[in-house]
């Protein structure tokens, strides 16, 4: 089973998928309860919608950086960031972000852990 296939189908962590635009193309259910976002609402929406205003142009610069020179900087780090929520509140959650492949398109994944502080 290739690392899409295994993202694809987590049922405890919440997983969310961006293409190389930056649009998220799909959220698993785990996603959708914990951060109170239906599927239906958040997919084909920029990943700037669940990225707090005041990390956007990090996150902005991050994403371009990597697209254009392929080099990931922040890959397969455990990262403790905010992430907004359905409700517009912002929480804590760990990112492990991953690059893969999916019939030779190139996208990224998250687990997006929510923290209790």
């Amino acid at each position: 089973m290739t690392l899409y296939e295994q993202l694809r189908n987590e049922e405890h962590d919440p997983v969310v998928f961006v293409n190389k635009d930056g649009v998220i193309t799909h959220i698993n259910t785990s996603f959708s309860k914990t951060y109170h976002w239906p599927s239906t609402e958040l997919v084909g929406l920029p990943l700037v919608s669940i990225i707090p205003d005041n990390l956007q142009d990090a996150h902005n610069m991050g994403f371009s950086k990597f697209l254009l020179n392929g080099k990931p900087t922040l890959l397969g780090t455990p990262l403790d960031l905010e992430i907004r929520m359905g409700n517009g509140e912002s929480v804590l959650a760990q990112h492990l972000i991953v690059s893969l492949e999916n019939n030779g398109e190139q996208m990224l994944a998250a687990k997006i852990t929510l923290r209790h502080e």
